[in-house]
């Protein structure tokens, strides 16, 4: 998978980065988590392992629409 993948989301637009060493996962201009691949970050999303001032959060807590998800595994899966 190359490129980005980004959506908006009640709290800000939600960016999946590829970058050389690793994925980086950011929510607005903040960086959520870094990733060594890109399923790594979507599991984070999803699992609710991903933490900001010691708040969990999750894909849906983050309002990230479901045809987003259909889209990432979509396109995880190839």
């Amino acid at each position: 998978m190359y490129g980005y993948f980004f959506c908006q989301t009640a709290a800000g637009q939600l960016t999946l980065i590829p970058r050389e060493k690793d994925w980086m996962l950011m929510l607005g201009n903040g960086v959520m988590g870094r990733f060594p691949d890109a399923q790594a970050a979507v599991d984070a999303l999803h699992e609710g392992t991903l933490r900001v001032q010691g708040q969990r959060f999750d894909a849906s807590a983050l309002g990230v629409p479901a045809r987003a998800h259909d889209w990432l595994y979509h396109v995880l899966s190839r």
